[in-house]
């Protein structure tokens, strides 16, 4: 043509015309510049769908995929779109994989097949199309692929189809649309829409019955219609942009053509069957053409159809939940049973039959049967039960309203619904599925013999699998000839990769690696690699800094910076050796001089002398006691094993806690976690069932429970499941407290297990003076159903929410991996009906519940008052009828934690359980990026050397003596060998005496006992000269304190005797086939027979590659001994995957160390700087010491205080002093007690310790100049200030501003800083205008 461009037509056998097809071509069809058939119009206007093939179909790549998929950076094996039919599924994947299970008895699996699929399987597109999304009828499939082509396949006899041919076909056909954008299928029609040159238009094909085409009356017919273009919507100015196909009806959002292209939402168009007002057009007439639900004026999201109701999601712009995912609310009309109404709704109505009315983010409708996930991540289901969908057990066929489905491990985030089972995917990649199993719709990992399941059981994800991740095709590249020019040429591939590694887009970067990682996770998880080809991709995708050479380089070059590091280290001691020899003269002379001047002040305490005077003089050796159990954790683990007696173990725990009390500092805090690892190890290797594992009296449950509930986790533990006050952004609680105080304080609600004990709560008290009790059974038994659904739902949504520290869920990790190897868990259901997979979690649910759960629940004013920081919570949890809920809650916690519980508390606990128990699986086994607390205290004992501040702890006395006898008790039991540093530390203490342990004791009875500081060394390297992992604790040690003991070498340099780098041994037995999987293109073989005569056939062809010909040799040699010791494939992959597993791990740790260590020089120059800045000022001390002389002023405060003043007393001595001379009663003052000022409600709250000494707070205010000096203390005799709390100033155009307040205005005071109280203003202003004018 004129233009350049081609038009073929005629006969199109093997592709002739250029079209993507084989078909032959009736009208004339131009061939675009980029080899694509685009669209001509005949001479009588009639538009021809050609087929626009991918440009390479053989280059099914990830990236391909994802470059026009509208999720671009998800993970290739997720799952993108999720659907069910009658008897069976589908699901999508972001590569664009389709899988389907379930009855394949009219074709409708697409995998050539009648026979039915229990297992989901890979469904071939053809010339390798990726699919886009899918749509299921009853029995027949639509699928889109990602060119805009359309494929159906199954059931056809309606000609629902859409190939031009009404029958059935168990391969995907081409359907004769192009440009398809999205599709629906029904009973048995379909629809979809397409793309055309300026807007989207609607087709529909299939059965007309009762208009549900929307082709008009004119064209109803019993008989198929082929796909055509559904008018109407152009006069409305809208374009169809998402449809939903039911039974006997459609549904289409259109948007306006004025809308962005990214606008998804519009309003509801419907036609087709009209019964029961499904079509919302106020009637029940059917609707033979699209007709809008003039009601229904919300911009909708997603509409559904179910076979007689319909239901909608609304569009809020910028409501979302707290997983990023879109908020609406769902409107319902038709059948009155299947949109839980009385009576049938004709028009949609605002679904609001869920306590809270919540947003919801997703929904999925079945023939009768409906599913919604609020914005809190809860599911609820309603309509038909027969077989099982809802989940209700004991017969019940159907539910009128919401019920809970429980039991899954997280929010789902899509979803789909069939007449008889449920499919959901959720947000941590997992799949479940329950309802009628039969014919294999359900796809379950373990075939169950029930017909029907009424729990959530895990789909066998084949999308999931290391060969689909990999992307292994059996038909793809792994079935390719290889030629022996590409052989030849296999050493310059790789050396030109390598060169082009790092011009890979960053997105496709972060792709790739994010695979790499889950292939990874797969194995580690359990896992098995089936295939050579899939176990040569993993090898080829390896990073490069996870192979050997480059391991090793990087071991070296730790070493040398650990060496250096040591070295730099090695001059400190001498640099801070200066400073504190001159800083100690001085301050000894100091000391005498005061101790001259004020000595006569100084009153001793007898009682007190006498008995600490023995421990004072074994405070040295105490010192070397605790930093040796603080360095080396194996002492304490295996001295926690010794202790049988209870006191003791209380001792032990008390004193632990007191060493590791200083959370905040991340050394510690990484000590303490390796501790509970190793106490863990040893509790398991006593454990004979996994019902010994952590129970209450364990140690490790209460050494946890104190590293959850301390100070450092308020934040993370407390306040997520405390703060009465937290809500969502519909005004709901998101916490465990708020949820009990919003049911008890705005619903009215009463909870009790028994009836006695409901009569006496505080409300019910005060209705049995008007009622008898039995008429208060009714109320009793209803609200006891109402403390099961809170159950159901507040308490499992508030834990859901609960997000704990990394180092958790790397205990929890831990302990999930040691319970395994300790095989303690069976192969079978517990009678409780846990399943097999939830078994291992159970010791870590009674670390959960009583470590943290139930302790907060049995004291929740400390843990829900000002003690944790909220402050503002403490109002409504002392409320005694919150405090009664409370207790109840805590009474079915409790009854969790014992085997069988209550008969009465099944409900919950068939809830509850498993749905904590997955949520300890998914979190821990997402803990593998968790920082290792092994490294992590290798690197932050080398930074702590250049910390000069002393680190102490505090044990008082009684416990320290009982301590200590247990110690030397033991000793012999816990010493790694005779003479060690413990054994050592041990004879120098010796056994206190009985008479001193009572003196103790009696002590702290009466509660007069001395808190002891012990200074801690945490610079061990100055003094011990070496340095070395413990294999036992993993602790970064002294060498003399490690496992194997040993002393550094005296002649060595300091450097030679630190040894802290773990190195990967070379232990690969099968690094001949790793070196070939690497290098040759993809194997075809499954065993080692034809492997073997893959090798030989290879070899034939590479004459002309002598180095890939000797590894072929050595291959061929290796997998011909394999064969003769009758090792399995099984074996091999698993030992090649283990150890590209142990180069990840190495790989990992050498970065982490890399990137901890780079930490050094920063702290060395900061050691530096502050040793420089010291000098210079002790240099400025010295000077001015030689003429100092004690100050009046200091030495008249000291003798009224009749003490010696340490340096950090005098600034609070010398104020106090201040204060009393500026509060004397003979100034011009006026003083306010503040606890008359509460009660008056002039000032409303106290934010600080004052509220506490309420009745002898006072605040003086006098005037300066024109502003206002407010004093905040304590009073003493003679109306002197005794302490100075705060003092500030109340400016002068505040005091004039504030009578012009309205009349709820409050001032929060002091004005600068943070609030110590809040005052009503106007009342504020009163109180100033009394202040007496300045003199």
């Amino acid at each position: 043509m004129e233009d350049g461009e081609i038009i073929t037509f005629g006969q199109g056998a093997s592709g002739r015309l250029g079209t993507g097809s084989n078909k032959n071509q009736k009208v004339p069809a131009k061939i675009g510049p980029y080899g694509f058939a685009t669209k001509l119009k005949t001479a009588e206007g009639e538009r021809t769908a050609q087929k626009r093939p991918l440009e390479h179909p053989s280059e099914k790549t990830l990236k391909k995929a994802l470059s026009s998929a509208p999720g671009s950076g998800k993970q290739s094996w997720e799952i993108a779109c999720l659907e069910c039919g009658d008897m069976f599924s589908c699901a999508v994947t972001w590569h664009g994989a389709l899988y389907t299970w379930g009855s394949g008895a009219r074709g409708q699996l697409g995998t050539g097949s009648l026979q039915d699929s229990w297992v989901p399987k890979v469904v071939r597109m053809p010339s390798g199309r990726l699919v886009k999304s899918v749509a299921c009828g009853r029995e027949h499939c639509i699928a889109v692929t990602y060119d805009g082509n359309a494929y159906a396949w199954g059931k056809g006899d309606k000609g629902q189809l859409g190939v031009g041919r009404n029958e059935d076909t168990a391969t995907p056909k081409a359907v004769g649309i192009t440009n398809a954008l999205c599709c629906a299928a029904g009973e048995d029609h379909s629809g979809a829409i397409c793309r055309s040159e300026s807007e989207n238009e609607l087709y529909m094909w299939g059965a007309s019955e009762l208009g549900k085409l929307g082709l008009g009356s004119a064209q109803l017919s019993s008989t198929d219609s082929p796909p055509a273009c559904v008018r109407g919507f152009g006069k409305a100015d809208c374009v169809p942009i998402s449809l939903s196909c039911g039974q006997y009806h459609t549904a289409v959002i259109c948007a306006r053509k004025s809308d962005t292209e990214g606008d998804r939402t519009g309003r509801v168009w419907t036609f087709g069957g009209g019964w029961f007002g499904k079509l919302g057009h106020n009637d029940m007439e059917n609707q033979y053409e699209p007709k809008l639900i003039q009601s229904l004026v919300v911009r909708i999201r997603s509409v559904h159809c179910g076979a007689y109701h319909s239901c909608a999601l609304s569009y809020e712009k910028g409501v979302v939940n707290d997983n990023g995912e879109m908020a609406g609310d769902l409107w319902v009309w038709g059948r009155n049973r299947c949109i839980c109404e009385h009576e049938n709704a004709k028009v949609p109505i605002k679904f609001m039959q869920i306590d809270g009315q919540p947003k919801v983010t997703c929904v999925a409708t079945s023939d009768m049967t409906t599913m919604l996930v609020t914005s809190a991540g809860l599911v609820y289901a309603w309509g038909d039960n027969r077989n099982g969908q809802i989940g209700l057990e004991g017969g019940k066929k159907e539910s009128p309203q919401p019920e809970i489905i429980g039991n899954l491990p997280q929010p789902p985030i899509l979803m789909c619904a069939g007449p008889g089972h449920m499919v959901v995917y959720a947000r941590n990649k997992a799949m479940l599925a329950w309802g009628n199993q039969s014919c294999g719709r359900l796809g379950l990992q373990e075939k169950k013999m029930e017909k029907v399941l009424f729990k959530p059981r895990m789909v066998r994800a084949e999308w999931g699998s290391i060969e689909a991740m990999s992307g292994a095709d059996e038909e793809g590249e792994a079935g390719k000839k290889v030629t022996a020019a590409a052989l030849a040429t296999i050493g310059e591939a790789q050396e030109a990769d390598a060169g082009t590694e790092g011009s890979v887009d960053d997105g496709d970067e972060e792709d790739f690696q994010s695979t790499k990682e889950n292939m990874l996770y797969a194995i580690t998880s359990g896992q098995k690699v089936q295939r050579f080809s899939t176990m040569q991709t993993m090898l080829r995708e390896e990073p490069e800094s996870n192979k050997i050479s480059s391991l090793h380089k990087h071991e070296k070059e730790l070493k040398k910076l650990v060496e250096s590091s040591v070295q730099s280290l090695a001059t400190v001691p001498e640099k801070e050796r200066r400073l504190s020899v001159v800083l100690q003269e001085r301050v000894e002379k100091g000391i005498v001089y005061l101790n001259n001047v004020l000595q006569h002040h100084v009153h001793k305490d007898p009682e007190r002398d006498r008995l600490d005077q023995e421990l004072m003089a074994r405070m040295p050796s105490y010192e070397e006691l605790f930093t040796v159990l603080q360095l080396q954790i194996s002492y304490l683990a295996s001295l926690s094993m010794t202790i049988k007696d209870e006191a003791m173990a209380e001792v032990f725990v008390n004193v632990v806690c007191a060493i590791f009390a200083d959370l905040h500092d991340s050394r510690i805090r990484n000590l303490f976690i390796l501790l509970l690892q190793l106490m863990t190890s040893k509790e398991l290797e006593q454990a004979k069932h996994i019902d010994d594992v952590f129970q209450p009296n364990s140690r490790v449950f209460r050494l946890f429970s104190f590293f959850a509930l301390h100070r450092f986790h308020f934040e993370e533990v407390i306040h997520p499941l405390m703060d009465c006050h937290k809500t969502d952004e519909q005004g709901q609680p998101v916490t465990l407290m708020g949820a009990v105080t919003y049911k008890t304080l705005e619903k009215g609600q009463t909870w009790s297990l028994e009836f006695g004990h409901y009569l006496k709560s505080p409300s019910i008290a005060a209705k049995l003076k008007e009622q008898a009790p039995q008429e208060l059974r009714a109320d009793f038994t209803k609200e006891l159903d109402m403390f099961y659904d809170f159950f159901k739902v507040d308490v499992v949504s508030s834990i859901g929410r609960l997000a704990l520290a990394p180092s958790f869920w790397s205990f929890f990790a831990f302990c999930r991996d040691s319970i395994k190897e300790c095989q303690l868990v069976g192969g079978e259901e517990d009678e409780a009906g846990t399943e097999v997979e939830l078994k291992i979690a159970e010791p870590l649910f009674r670390l959960f519940l009583n470590g943290i759960m139930l302790p907060l629940l049995r004291d929740p004013k400390k843990f829900g008052g000002k003690e944790v920081g909220l402050l503002h919570c403490e109002k409504n949890n002392s409320d005694g009828d919150v405090l009664f809920n409370l207790s109840t809650v805590r009474d079915a916690f409790e009854d969790l934690t014992v085997p069988g519980g209550k008969k009465r508390l099944g409900k919950i606990r068939a809830r509850l359980k498993p749905e904590i128990l997955r949520y300890l699986l998914e979190r821990s086994a997402n803990a593998s990026n968790a920082e290792d607390p092994e490294s992590a205290v290798m690197v932050q004992t080398l930074v702590r050397h250049y910390d000069r501040e002393p680190r102490s702890i505090y044990v008082p006395t009684s416990p320290l003596v009982k301590f200590q006898n247990l110690l030397v008790t033991n000793v012999n039991k816990i010493r790694q060998q005779s003479g060690d540093p413990l054994d050592e530390v041990c004879r120098k203490i010796g056994l206190c005496s009985e008479a001193l342990v009572k003196e103790a004791i009696d002590k702290a009875e009466k509660g007069s006992e001395v808190l002891h500081r012990i200074t801690i060394q945490h610079r061990f390297l100055f003094t011990e000269r070496s340095m070395t992992i413990c294999q036992v604790s993993r602790c970064t040690v002294p060498l003399q304190l490690s496992a194997g003991g040993g002393k550094p070498s005296e002649e060595g340099k300091l450097s030679e005797n630190v040894d802290v780098i773990r190195t990967l041994k070379e232990d690969n037995n099968n690094k001949v086939l790793e070196d070939l999987f690497r290098s040759l293109p993809p194997l075809r073989s499954s065993n080692f027979l034809s492997l073997k005569e893959e090798f030989e056939a290879l070899l034939k062809q590479c004459s002309q590659n002598p180095t890939l010909e000797e590894m072929l040799s050595q291959g061929i040699q290796a997998v011909g001994d394999l064969i003769e010791t009758e090792t399995s494939v099984e074996e091999v992959l698993e030992a090649m995957a283990a150890v590209i597993l142990a180069r990840n791990r190495h790989s990992r740790y050498l970065q982490t160390m890399l990137l901890g260590l780079s930490r050094l020089p920063m702290e060395r120059d900061r050691h530096a700087e502050a040793i420089r800045r010291g000098e210079l000022e002790l240099k400025a001390v010295i000077e001015h010491s030689k003429t100092m002389t004690v100050p009046d002023r200091i030495s008249n405060v000291a003798k009224l205080e009749s003490a010696i003043l340490k340096g950090n007393d005098l600034p609070f001595m010398l104020q106090k002093q201040a204060a009393r001379e500026r509060t004397k009663t003979s100034h011009k003052v006026v003083r306010y007690k503040l606890e008359e000022l509460l009660s008056s409600g002039k000032v409303l709250e106290c934010f600080s310790e004052l509220e506490t000494v309420q009745g002898k707070v006072y605040l003086t205010m006098w005037s300066v100049d024109s502003d206002v000096v407010v004093h905040v203390g304590l009073l003493e005799e003679a109306d002197f200030m005794l302490e100075f709390v705060k003092q500030f100033k109340i400016p002068e155009d505040v005091i004039k501003q504030l009578p012009f307040s309205d009349k709820n205005d409050t001032t929060g005071l002091p004005l600068q800083g943070p609030f110590i109280m809040e005052w009503r203003s106007l009342e504020l202003a009163k109180l100033l205008k009394e202040v007496p004018p300045a003199d």
